[in-house]
């Protein structure tokens, strides 16, 4: 069974020019329908983590590059490609990457097999061991607290970095 965790975004700044996003995956807080994941208990399938819209297995737009918990939540960095030989995909990765820069899409959200949980005393269900499938850039998240942090914009130095909030 595949679980899903969402989160919404917080955008600081635009790399037009390396198309890296950083942003929070996840906290140990409960999420909308009541579901924590402790971070020490989170881990990877496989080398490296695709980021994805939607949870659609078949649109991935990127990689994540980095995975590390922090006191606020599990930060990720992820790289979308700005060239590849592929229309179609180049399309799509340029499309999600406007939708991330405007904020329309404003949550990420994780994608996991849980491997081990328990339901606490408040009837949340904690989720101690899970297998980390993937992360996704999604339109609503589950968990407010947690989303895309940064899209940096070092080609435009001249460009004051954007800041925009994202709405709850």
């Amino acid at each position: 069974m595949e679980n899903k965790f969402y989160s919404l975004l917080d955008v600081k700044s635009i790399d037009d020019e390396q198309r890296i996003i950083k942003g929070i995956c996840t906290d140990t807080q409960a999420d909308h329908v009541g579901d924590r994941i402790e971070l020490t208990g989170i881990e990877l399938t496989g080398a490296t983590v695709p980021l994805l819209i939607q949870h659609d297995h078949n649109l991935p737009i990127g990689t994540v590059t980095d995975l590390q918990p922090t006191a606020k939540g599990l930060m990720m960095t992820a790289k979308l490609p700005t060239k590849v030989d592929s229309p179609e995909l180049q399309s799509r990765i340029d499309t999600a990457y406007s939708e991330i820069k405007e904020g329309l899409r404003t949550g990420l959200s994780i994608g996991f097999i849980g491997l081990d949980w328990e339901y606490l005393a408040d009837d949340t269900r904690l989720f101690t061991k899970i297998k980390l499938l993937e992360i996704s850039v999604v339109t609503i998240g589950c968990n407010s607290r947690a989303g895309i942090t940064e899209v940096k914009r070092l080609a435009q130095a001249q460009t004051p970095t954007a800041k925009r909030k994202a709405k709850s």
